[in-house]
C-alpha cells in the first residue's frame, strides 16, 4: 500500500535547501521517494479535496434555533431551524440528493444504563432526512441513584423520551457531501 505525507518546511527543520515549500516523502511498499516544491500542487499532492463540507460550532437555547459558528463551508448557505423539544433541521436545497455521498459528524455518547449515582448524560445524532435536510437530535439520560433509568433516543427503547433543548454549546459538526 503506497502511503506519503507532505511537510511545510518552515525553516526551521530545514526539510530542504529552500527555507520555503514543501516536501513530500512517500512510500509505494518497497521504496521510499521525495520531491520538494514551493507549492503542494508543484509535488504532485493536489490542492483539492472530493467533497464539499460545512463545518460549524453550534449553539442552540430555549425553543431557538441553533446558530453557528461557522469554520469552514465549501457546501453552501444552509439554514438552522427549530422543529421541536431536541430536533433542529439544517437546511441546504438539494444539497443531500445522493445518500450515498453524504458524510455526518457530530460528537456523542451511547452510554445508556450506567449505574454511577445523580448522573446525566448528554446524547447527540444527526442524519439525513431527505435530499434537502440534515437533522440533528439532542437528548439526555439521567440515573436517579436508585435504578438504571433507560431513555428511549432516536430508536433506543426504554421508559421515555428524554429529548431536550440547550445541550448544544459550541458543538462541532461536520457536513460533507463527496463527489
Amino acid at each position: 500500500m503506497a502511503r506519503g505525507i507532505i511537510f511545510k518546511n518552515n525553516g526551521i527543520n530545514e526539510l530542504s535547501s529552500s527555507p520555503t515549500g514543501y516536501k513530500y516523502v512517500g512510500y509505494n511498499g518497497e521504496t521510499f521517494s521525495e520531491k520538494n516544491g514551493a507549492t503542494v500542487s508543484s509535488i504532485g499532492g493536489g490542492s483539492s479535496v472530493n467533497y464539499t463540507e460545512y463545518k460549524a460550532l453550534i449553539t442552540q437555547t430555549s425553543t431557538s434555533a441553533p446558530t453557528a459558528s461557522v469554520l469552514n463551508n465549501t457546501l453552501g448557505s444552509g439554514s438552522w431551524s427549530y422543529q421541536d423539544i431536541g430536533v433542529y433541521y439544517f437546511t441546504l436545497s438539494s444539497a443531500f440528493s445522493d445518500i450515498s455521498k453524504v458524510e455526518v459528524f457530530i460528537p456523542g455518547s451511547s452510554v445508556l444504563g450506567y449505574t454511577m449515582t445523580n448522573q446525566a448524560f448528554n446524547l447527540y445524532s444527526i442524519s439525513r432526512i431527505d435530499s434537502n435536510i440534515i437533522e440533528v437530535r439532542t437528548g439526555q439520560v439521567w440515573n436517579d441513584g436508585t435504578s438504571n433509568n433507560y431513555a428511549k433516543f432516536n430508536g433506543i427503547t426504554g421508559v421515555t423520551d428524554l429529548l431536550v433543548n440547550g445541550l448544544l454549546s459550541y458543538t462541532p459538526i461536520t457536513i460533507r457531501v463527496w463527489s
